[in-house]
């Protein structure tokens, strides 16, 4: 019998975890999840507008890099108006990100870090669940990782004309697919312009001059082409303002900011539920790194200080899915640190090196096997839908809370929704669908809507307003009350509240719900309790 040959299995150990990252990626991608509110949103935008449209801003408060909107775009074009198709470029681009990411360990880090950090990316769920949504996140990464595979192959070999030329042409590029490309852009940028300038290398501060005149170039025209009016959003800024850095912090919350935030990151976006352990590991894989080699140490971090600053002058949020593009970086500098700790107390006791790597993979390893099995879900509204469809008789009424419309809307195949009644104009008329005469994926073709349906008004600084909605339903036999997205972060749980209402006014006769969707069957016809 042949012997285990330990060496090659090293050497095949990044093309194994490579597989199981694209087993869980198409895994989760053919599951085929229901769009969620913001995914939902942004299809309705891409499919009812012609490809010359998606240079004005997008309804619904949606933003999108114009290089990401063409393709999305151009797959419905080709694929129809699937979900498939609006998650194909998503799961590509997290597919390519796990090469990318492989190859970028290597250059960053020593040998056992970088399949610490490969086997990390493989089976974390955030980047898992975003490589099959049909945002731009998936792609942020993998655009940030050919970027970064550029600069660092173009560092090794001492920044000559041609390598800078070819980093040029993809962070231009890059600029236009991806938001926060151009703060790993520029991050790399002042770390070299700082490297070369204290070596008096004047040759090579003159080539960068001109590689970042032709990219500030491309990131100025895509700012007016179509971030100027995104990065003015009033409702944006409000919705994201717990992820602008206060500057200058005045009381004792924003001191703490920072702080909170560090910590919070491991978790969210990174997905590392001890947040305590991945930030101490964090910390010290940067000491080790810095003190090895400082320009790769500022590669990885100018970019999160650039992002630091534009979040303090309200900018970019720090916070949440928007720092996607971060996680490779925190991921390199964790499994760092874990080979750094491992080889430090080796000759203490090996037991600890085990014991913190362990530790750091217990969750995420446990939760990709369970997700092979039941793949992570969102707003599952298509079978709610399917439910409705099977039960609803004609003369029922279809009565769809605020924020389920739009993935209502994508799923019965209206993009207009012509002859479901708007009960109020929501937001001033800012949610107003853009017309079009394209038609959407038929998910529940029988679904004859006539007069019949009715979209709930947004009121969330004004309950009353919800009860009086609901009070114009009273006299109806049967009144299908639709939920998805529902708002319980405020003052009030709104499901809850709509149906402590409805249960006042009349009868519950059926029910029936899903991760992040509901629906629920009332008579009303007998009026007050």
């Amino acid at each position: 019998m042949k012997r285990l040959d330990f060496g090659s299995l090293v050497k095949a150990a990044p093309w194994l975890l490579i597989g199981v990252g694209i087993v869980l990626r198409v895994n989760q991608y053919v599951f085929n999840r229901s769009l969620w509110l913001d995914e939902a949103m942004l299809a309705l935008n891409i499919i009812a507008r012609p490809l010359a449209g998606l240079l004005q801003p997008l309804e619904f408060d949606q933003g999108a890099p114009l290089g990401f909107l063409v393709v999305e775009k151009l797959a419905i074009e080709v694929f129809g108006n699937s979900e498939y198709a609006l998650r194909l470029f998503p799961l590509a681009a997290g597919l390519a990100a796990l090469f990318l990411f492989n190859q970028v360990a290597r250059d960053f880090v020593e040998p056992r870090a970088a399949l610490i950090a490969l086997a990390l990316f493989a089976v974390l769920d955030p980047l898992v669940y975003y490589a099959s949504e049909a945002k731009q996140y998936s792609s942020d990464i993998a655009i940030v990782l050919l970027v970064y595979w550029l600069a660092l192959s173009a560092e090794r070999r001492g920044l000559p004309a041609r390598w800078l030329l070819a980093f040029a042409v993809a962070a231009a590029i890059a600029v236009w697919f991806s938001h926060p490309a151009i703060f790993v852009v520029t991050g790399i940028g002042v770390t070299w312009f700082a490297a070369r300038a204290t070596r008096r290398d004047s040759g090579a501060v003159k080539r960068l001059a001109v590689t970042y005149i032709f990219v500030l170039a491309s990131f100025g025209v895509s700012y007016l082409v179509s971030l100027a009016t995104l990065s003015s959003n009033q409702t944006l800024l409000d919705d994201w303002r717990g992820f602008f850095m206060p500057f200058p912090p005045i009381s004792s919350a924003d001191v703490q900011w920072p702080i909170n935030t560090f910590f919070e990151i491991f978790n969210d976006p990174a997905g590392l539920t001890l947040s305590g352990l991945a930030a101490f590991l964090f910390l010290v894989g940067g000491a080790a790194l810095m003190a090895e080699d400082r320009i790769k140490f500022w590669l990885l971090l100018a970019p999160v200080a650039i992002t630091l600053f534009a979040s303090a002058l309200h900018k970019y949020p720090f916070g949440g899915r928007l720092i996607m593009f971060m996680v490779p970086s925190l991921l390199l500098l964790i499994a760092q640190g874990a080979a750094r700790l491992s080889s430090k107390t080796s000759n203490l006791s090996p037991v600890v090196g085990i014991a913190v790597i362990l530790l750091l993979f217990y969750h995420p390893a446990t939760s990709a096997a369970r997700h092979l099995v039941r793949p992570q879900t969102a707003e599952e509204i298509k079978p709610v839908l399917r439910y409705v469809e099977q039960r609803r008789a004609y003369e029922d009424v279809v009565y769809v809370y605020y924020s389920a419309q739009y993935a209502f809307r994508y799923y019965i195949g209206n993009v207009r929704f012509e002859g479901c009644a708007l009960s109020s104009a929501l937001d001033g008329g800012r949610d107003r669908l853009p017309s079009s005469n394209l038609t959407l994926p038929n998910y529940a073709p029988t679904f004859n809507l006539g007069e019949r349906c009715v979209i709930g008004v947004k009121s969330r600084k004004d309950a009353s307003k919800y009860l009086d909605d609901l009070a114009r339903l009273r006299g109806a036999a049967r009144v299908w009350v639709l939920f998805s997205h529902v708002y319980d972060w405020g003052e009030i749980d709104e499901e809850q509240f709509y149906l402590d209402y409805l249960d006042r006014i009349g009868t519950r006769r059926d029910a029936f719900s899903r991760p992040g969707a509901s629906v629920y069957l009332y008579d009303l016809s007998g009026g007050s309790k």
